[in-house]
């Protein structure tokens, strides 16, 4: 295998500094950055590193300065590895806004803002690229006394799922890994921020965490194991050799543990409330109207997701693309309006759905939200160039489609689960002509 050049942050002490010595002994380069060049002296004298002054929380022009000289100690970075952290302990009562602020900065954006300023290099190289992020088995189970610190690796592990799911169907050869361990010897636990202030009530559950710190800072798992384990995933190596690496890498037992014992709790809760759940969902609303002998018309992107609908008595189904043109939407109405006179149009698309299905309810109450009039709305969507957006905007056109052939039948009742605060929306939209 061809030398490989890591870009690691946080390389002071702990994961970061044994990965980066474990690396180089293996004979590839890294780029080791820690806040202060100071603290990483000795690391420049090991063949193959090259050390740089970096503070994650900097603007991202000067992170991507930082990018950009880095590249240039090699000719080029194949893995960036986000391991700079801070670990900020205390209840959420007792962390004021300067705390969380300031955790956040370094755990989450600077995390998330170098990876911004590498994404573009690594995209333009079309070569394999790795971007590796620490999380924490905090990232999922939360545990009491240290809330923040959790929500910040929740907020990672979010974010970088996010992203692997962007870079895969992107096709880009760029793969994602949160690495997730365990309590470990690191100098994370051992310099733990307190907070300033502190409430006696919850002093149970601080207490538990401070115990804790201390017993990851001296009976934890070894640093220097931990960053083995890592370099052999990122590079398939020893116990990782021939095996593929999960978006989700545990690195500890108590990790595996921890975060098993919360699946298997939540896996029994979901099982438990399963049927209550689907009640909400829309193809159980349609058969529930059906069933009270009211007329449905169930639409969707494809009439095969509903064809179970054709075989009620008194329902009517419709394949509808909500984000077409205001035109073909109108035909859609219009269509609809011969199957059955519409009383009340339910509009419950949604692109973060299984299925996107809107129904229109022959159903004459007002459906779970308030009545709606866009008879004086205008809506423009030339300037709109985001999906979200135009799929937002979609349904205000879609709804003005279904008002119009409404107003034409004098019936006036319009419901969406998108739009709860109807009135408001209705005011600014009529305001402000911004639609």
């Amino acid at each position: 295998m061809s030398a490989k050049v890591f870009y690691i942050t946080g390389t002071s002490s702990g994961f970061g500094r044994e990965l980066a010595l474990d690396l180089a002994s293996r004979g590839h380069n890294v780029i080791a950055t820690a806040l202060s060049i100071d603290w990483i002296e000795d690391l420049a004298k090991v063949d193959n590193v090259k050390t740089q002054q970096v503070d994650v929380t900097d603007s991202p022009t000067i992170l991507q300065q930082k990018v950009e000289e880095a590249i240039k100690f090699f000719g080029k970075i194949d893995v960036l590895f986000n391991n700079a952290g801070l670990i900020q302990n205390g209840c959420l009562e007792e962390l004021d806004d300067a705390e969380i602020r300031n955790l956040f900065d370094v755990n989450v954006f600077g995390n998330i803002n170098l990876t911004r300023a590498i994404l573009p290099y690594f995209r333009s190289t079309e070569t394999e690229s790795m971007i590796c992020t620490v999380t924490s088995m905090g990232g999922t189970v939360s545990i009491g006394g240290c809330s923040a610190y959790c929500a910040s690796k929740f907020a990672l592990e979010g974010f970088f799922e996010g992203l692997s799911g962007e870079l895969n169907s992107s096709q880009l050869p760029i793969k994602v890994l949160c690495i997730s361990p365990g309590g470990f010897r690191t100098n994370l636990y051992s310099n733990a921020k307190s907070p300033k202030n502190t409430i006696d009530a919850y002093k149970p559950a601080t207490e538990i965490m401070n115990d804790l710190c201390k017993q990851f800072s001296t009976a934890g798992g070894m640093p220097k194991v931990g960053a083995k384990l890592m370099a052999d995933a990122m590079l398939k190596e020893g116990s990782a050799e021939g095996r593929e690496i999960p978006l989700r890498l545990p690195i500890g037992s108590d990790s595996v543990k921890f975060t098993l014992d919360k699946f298997k709790r939540e896996s029994e809760m979901y099982e438990a409330w399963r049927s209550f759940a689907a009640e909400a969902d829309t193809k159980e609303l349609v058969l529930d109207l059906a069933s009270r002998g009211q007329k449905v018309i169930a639409t969707a992107l494809s009439t095969d997701l509903i064809e179970n609908f054709t075989k009620l008595d008194n329902a009517k189904t419709q394949k509808v693309d909500e984000i077409d043109s205001p035109a073909n939407l109108q035909q859609k109405v219009e269509e609809a309006i011969t199957f059955f006179d519409i009383d009340v149009p339910m509009n419950n698309a949604g692109f973060s759905q299984t299925t996107s299905c809107i129904a229109f309810f022959t159903y004459r109450i007002h459906c779970f939200v308030s009545c709606l009039t866009f008879s004086d709305v205008s809506f423009h969507d030339q300037a709109i160039d985001t999906h979200f957006l135009r799929h937002w905007l979609q349904s205000f056109i879609y709804a003005k489609a279904c008002f119009w052939q409404l107003q034409r039948l004098s019936k006036k009742v319009f419901c969406s689960e998108r739009l709860k605060t109807t009135e408001a929306v209705s005011a600014a939209s009529r305001d402000s002509n911004r639609y």
